[in-house]
């Protein structure tokens, strides 16, 4: 009788087991994995809710991705406050808009990609990063899976999302996970724009902007993983043959009777600080009166590179607007150009003059 007992009693100790789990079947590799998608920050809730709060709020520093931009997610899973040496999964996201139009409420994976990222329960750690654009989206070296190269040009920015726990509800297939910040900027916004007051040495006639060249700048800078600034190392500074404004729109009916040109676009650079200062080649096509006998008109165009330099630094999240002031001497080869800065915010559009006209 004995012998039935103990068969009798093995199967009532395995039911009884499933109420008191072990470690392999609370193992975040049991189980089927969870989708992940992000709902993002947008301007005006974030306007509301942290009113006074500079990262919250837009501005050049900081950008909430519209409609369509891409960013790619690297996630990494923490145990014991440890962060794994490899990624669990990355993917492509794209800002998708509300029905109702509005632009950045959430985010998916990209059609163009296998899919979103899929973990199983436990905590991680998200890195997105971004250039900014609907075509594309950054990546981490291959070789050791944190460092990124960034090119002048490119509108890097990251957010970064620490000790997130991914754990759905029974019967979820996927977990929204909210990004509370806009993504950090970490390049530069630059403008430029020449004027010419009416009144000058010599006295001019026409005037046009054939375009504006910055030299002296970084052409790659590295990033790496989980950092707040760009690696710090040595830089080398060099000419930028596509850092070129061609493009300008004229006013040539100020209120001084002068002539003002802005660039039609802003461009992005990589921060500098080299030690010679920033270097601008300016190319103006001038229209004067040749003849010095003012009864007798004979129009000439002077056609000029001016070279300029000022030692002034881009900082990462800033905008600015470098501004050449023009005064002209005529024909005999002299003039100089004057070079105002200004640095604003972006979403307040205000200008502070923080740089003087510098030779």
């Amino acid at each position: 009788m004995n012998k039935w007992i103990i068969f009798l009693l093995l199967p009532l100790l395995n039911a009884c087991s499933g109420t008191y789990p072990t470690d392999r079947e609370i193992s975040p590799t049991d189980g089927n994995p969870l989708g992940i998608r992000f709902t993002m920050p947008e301007a005006d809730a974030q306007t509301e809710t942290n009113a006074g709060s500079r990262a919250a709020l837009g501005n050049a520093m900081t950008e909430f991705l519209k409609d369509g931009v891409q960013f790619r997610v690297y996630a990494y899973s923490v145990s014991d406050g440890t962060e794994a040496s490899t990624a669990a999964g990355s993917a492509v996201y794209t800002i998708k808009a509300n029905n109702d139009g509005t632009n950045g409420t959430f985010a998916d994976a990209s059609t163009s990609q296998s899919g979103s990222i899929k973990l199983y329960r436990g905590t991680y750690n998200f890195y997105l990063i971004s250039y900014n654009e609907t075509s594309g989206a950054p990546s981490f070296s291959e070789d050791d899976g944190k460092t990124l190269s960034v090119n002048n040009g490119k509108d890097f920015m990251y957010v970064t999302l620490k000790n997130v726990v991914v754990q759905a509800e029974e019967g979820a297939s996927y977990i929204t996970i909210p990004v509370t910040t806009p993504f950090t900027r970490l390049c530069s916004k630059v403008s430029v724009a020449v004027k010419a007051d009416a009144t000058q040495p010599k006295k001019i006639l026409s005037l046009a902007v054939t375009g504006i060249q910055m030299d002296n700048i970084p052409s790659a800078r590295n990033y790496t993983r989980g950092n707040a600034a760009w690696k710090d190392e040595d830089i080398s500074y060099g000419d930028a043959s596509e850092a070129q404004w061609k493009s300008f729109g004229s006013n040539a009916s100020s209120e001084t009777g002068g002539y003002y040109f802005v660039a039609s676009d802003n461009l992005l650079f990589l921060p500098a600080s080299p030690a010679e200062g920033l270097k601008f080649k300016v190319n103006l096509s001038i229209g004067y009166n040749k003849n010095d006998n003012t009864s007798t008109s004979v129009t000439d165009t002077d056609t000029k590179t001016y070279e300029v330099s000022i030692p002034k630094a881009l900082l990462p999240g800033t905008k600015y607007l470098f501004e050449f002031a023009l005064t002209f001497f005529g024909n005999l080869g002299n003039g100089e150009l004057l070079l105002s800065v200004k640095a604003y915010d972006e979403r307040e559009l205000t200008t502070d003059d923080i740089g003087g006209n510098e030779e």
